[in-house]
């Protein structure tokens, strides 16, 4: 069984702490850049940081990082940390729920080239997978656990964000 982890660490280009994806202890972006350098995915953050611009892009990453038991969705894991969209760079899992396990079948890079009226919703339609990793199983109680410290980082960023400034 793999391991999925929310831990706190910086990124290339983000130098403040913020809350990070690894697995099996590896940062997520460390994961698939060292997969295919040549792609500079290394510093991409978690989509699922309330740092996307448009809501409706947050609301589909967490639609789909948990879709119901017996489904399949392609989620957006990993974001450009310049332009926090999906149109920009996207790292993306096949996640499978199954039961009490929670499966990411492949992993890759989003290459959909939808036309403004199709977004979010056509991110991952196509997607040009990583064959040198995956698949993952996670236990699904610790996957929740996972995205439970994201909720909590996001509620966390949004109380400091909405202190009134002395």
């Amino acid at each position: 069984m793999n391991r999925l982890e929310a831990i706190e660490a910086t990124s290339k280009y983000v130098s403040k702490r913020h809350t990070v994806l690894a697995v099996d202890g590896v940062p997520l972006d460390v994961l698939v850049d060292s997969v295919r350098p040549y792609l500079t995915l290394l510093g991409l953050v978690p989509a699922l940081l309330d740092w996307l611009t448009d809501p409706k892009e947050r609301a589909l990453v967490w639609q789909r990082i948990l879709p119901p038991t017996g489904a399949v969705a392609v989620a957006p894991v990993l974001v450009c940390p310049d332009d926090l969209n999906l149109w920009c760079t996207v790292v993306a899992a096949e996640v499978a729920p199954m039961g009490s396990v929670v499966g990411w079948n492949r992993i890759g890079v989003d290459r959909s080239k939808p036309k403004p009226g199709e977004m979010p919703e056509a991110v991952g339609t196509v997607v040009e997978w990583f064959s040198e990793i995956g698949p993952y199983r996670f236990d699904r109680a610790k996957y929740e656990r996972c995205l439970a410290a994201f909720e909590r980082s996001n509620a966390e960023h949004v109380a400091v964000a909405d202190r009134p400034r002395e």
